[in-house]
């Protein structure tokens, strides 16, 4: 499985050393060349860019989740209404929907019928609630106990860890991670309240 923790510190990690660049370049009055710095970071980012959904952490996880998806014939269908203010930490979200996406596109590889192999992810504003939703088809039979998924020992490690790592955040957030799993449909679901978190 994808390490999305990973994805993310990677993606973090990037940013600040792109703007550490930026901030020397202009303290030593450099500035057209901190200028020139950004235009090419701006176009660099513009090639990559996938899915626009207001957030460039956000765009970045699903932009490299929908690659992921269409190596394997899977169509990932998106739909982001949230406002751009909201106070979660985009990091916390990101983390979110990655380990979601990890599973779901997991689950959706071994499907042989590919009118079968599609996910779809909702991040809507729910009043002072902020809903992350994903459904993908699996063909296998799913246990959740405790709302936590049993799966295959080669996996159950990894899943695990995602899945906690979830849970974690959704804590922070005085939320909640829900489970389902009906008529070969896995749901996944998590409700944050939209809030400032210090730490």
């Amino acid at each position: 499985m994808r390490n999305s923790q990973d994805e993310v510190r990677k993606l973090a990690h990037d940013m600040t050393n792109y703007l550490i660049g930026i901030s020397g370049l202009i303290t030593e009055n450099k500035n057209q060349q901190a200028l020139d710095y950004i235009k090419k970071l701006n176009v660099q980012l513009v090639e990559t860019k996938i899915i626009e959904t207001g957030d460039p952490i956000i765009n970045a996880v699903i932009g490299a989740k929908i690659k992921w998806a269409k190596e394997h014939d899977i169509k990932l269908l998106v739909k982001i209404n949230v406002s751009e203010d909201i106070l979660i930490n985009r990091l916390d979200l990101a983390v979110i929907i990655g380990n979601g996406l990890d599973n779901a596109i997991e689950a959706v590889i071994p499907i042989q019928d590919k009118a079968k192999k599609c996910i779809s992810i909702k991040l809507v504003q729910k009043g002072n609630y902020i809903v992350i939703r994903m459904i993908n088809s699996t063909d296998k039979d799913i246990e959740i106990v405790n709302n936590t998924i049993s799966t295959s020992k080669m996996n159950k490690m990894q899943h695990g860890i995602g899945l906690e790592n979830v849970k974690t955040i959704a804590n922070k957030y005085n939320g909640e991670l829900f489970l389902s799993f009906q008529n070969r449909e896995f749901v996944f679901k998590v409700i944050l309240t939209n809030k400032k978190v210090l730490f």
